[in-house]
């Protein structure tokens, strides 16, 4: 799993803005697929941890293997 640098939302509301601070969390198999999940605040993080590691494990048992164009066609 790989915790990427925090993405930034800024969500404008007449003369304020309020930006918010969020992790990703993306569970990534060698073959590229992945599932990715926002994490709100740091204190949730272990939480969203949990949430990859589960998709991860429940997805080794069933990858089809690597990416292709019939594979992916279905998204």
């Amino acid at each position: 799993m790989r915790i990427p640098i925090p993405a930034t939302t800024a969500v404008h509301d007449g003369d304020n803005t309020a930006v918010e601070v969020a992790l990703l969390a993306v569970a990534q198999c060698p073959h590229g697929h992945n599932t990715a999940f926002t994490v709100p605040d740091y204190e949730d993080l272990d939480y969203f941890q949990q949430k990859a590691t589960a998709w991860a494990r429940a997805h080794a048992s069933t990858c089809p293997g690597p990416a292709s164009s019939t594979a992916e066609g279905g998204r």
